[in-house]
């Protein structure tokens, strides 16, 4: 009697041929659990019975590959921040650094009251209709100041937190051409907004460019194009710190109250600061903060203080320059005292003008500082 195969005992009927096959590697692996595929009838490699004479062939183990969950610093579910790069080690969250910060905000806020204070009582005293007159007048300084202060916290707000890169070295340049890449493309799609009316359409080429990735051949070409529209940040921050400096000046020397000084001085490099900001659309990290927040508060210092300092000066020169006319030849005497008469009023006016140029003179320092702070990219 012949059988089709060397098995003693015939094939049991209703067995399937799929059931009496080696289970499939890909099937394997492509399953979420092995025991999920054999559950129900054992899957066999030959036909079940005990009267096999062939070993049953040993079938590989599915085993579950094991899921290490992702490191911290490689993969990040959530974007850190706002949008921007987490600055890590800064030295910003010291504690001491904090208190210093807000000690030095205390301590402004507390002479700022001193300053007004006159001009609250003047309001307190007041009856009537002229009640109302001066706790307007009252307001409106405060209440641009107010607004000034809370732009400004807004706009830090929005804008993201980057380190500066250091591009002197070369060595990584790919990996920091790959940060200022990121830069570009976070950038608003109202950027070009900051600029002047005639500069818009060149940004947004230049924006346009340089967020093409098959318009560089190499990590080098790119840079140098970023180059160019980095000296164009830089021309367009260095204008509006031109800008500011021209209206303090004007203002400042036309203005003969020390607290209108100090607000003008407060206003312009406080919208100084923030349209800075939105050229390069970086927030600085906290310590540069401090030092423009402490430049700030020497700049409204002395531009209360410098009025009085400029019209004394002004008025000892006058003083001299009038004995040294009065003791002249006495053909003269006519032409002297016409000078000297005339002295007093020129000496107003020299001393104003004065200290509207030291008024200019510090917020310049001040735009320049808040330039190298805000720049993304660092070349020392």
């Amino acid at each position: 009697m012949a059988y089709e195969s060397d098995d003693i005992r015939p094939a049991i009927p209703g067995v399937r041929m799929a059931e009496t096959q080696p289970l499939a590697k890909a099937d394997c692996e492509g399953s979420k659990s092995c025991n999920d595929r054999t559950s129900g009838a054992e899957v066999r490699s030959t036909r079940p019975g005990d009267s096999d004479l062939r070993p049953s062939i040993p079938q590989p183990r599915c085993v579950p590959p094991i899921e290490h969950p992702p490191d911290s610093d490689s993969e990040c579910a959530l974007p850190c921040g706002n949008g921007g790069e987490d600055e890590k080690g800064d030295p910003s969250a010291s504690p001491m650094l904090m208190m210093i910060a807000w000690g030095g905000v205390c301590v402004f806020l507390l002479w700022l009251y001193f300053q007004l204070a006159w001009l609250f009582k003047t309001v307190l005293e007041c009856e009537g209709w002229r009640f109302w007159v001066a706790l307007a007048i009252f307001a409106i300084p405060v209440s641009v100041l107010s607004y000034v202060a809370a732009r400004l916290c807004k706009v830090f707000r929005r804008l993201p937190a980057r380190e500066q890169v250091n591009l002197t070295e070369d060595s990584n340049l790919k990996e920091k051409v790959d940060k200022l890449k990121q830069y570009m493309k976070e950038l608003p799609e109202d950027y070009d907004s900051v600029y002047e009316r005639t500069e818009r359409e060149d940004v947004k080429k230049q924006i346009e460019n340089l967020r093409d990735e098959s318009a560089h051949s190499d990590p080098k070409g790119w840079r140098d194009s970023f180059y160019s529209f980095e000296r164009r940040q830089e021309d367009r921050a260095l204008a509006l710190v031109k800008s500011c400096c021209k209206h303090v000046a004007l203002k400042t020397a036309a203005c003969p109250w020390k607290a209108v000084d100090m607000a003008i001085v407060f206003v312009n490099s406080t919208l100084m600061i923030e349209k800075i900001a939105r050229v390069y659309n970086r927030r600085v990290s906290r310590p540069a903060a401090l030092r423009l927040l402490f430049r700030w508060f020497m700049n409204i210092y002395i531009s209360g203080e410098i009025g009085a300092v400029t019209e004394n000066a002004a008025q000892k020169a006058s003083d001299k320059v009038e004995s040294w006319l009065t003791n002249g030849d006495s053909a003269d005497d006519s032409i002297a005292g016409m000078v000297s008469a005339s002295l007093p009023i020129v000496s107003k006016i020299v001393g104003k003008v004065a200290e509207g140029a030291i008024n200019a003179y510090f917020a310049y320092r001040m735009g320049r500082r808040a330039i190298n702070e805000f720049k993304y990219v660092v070349r020392e």
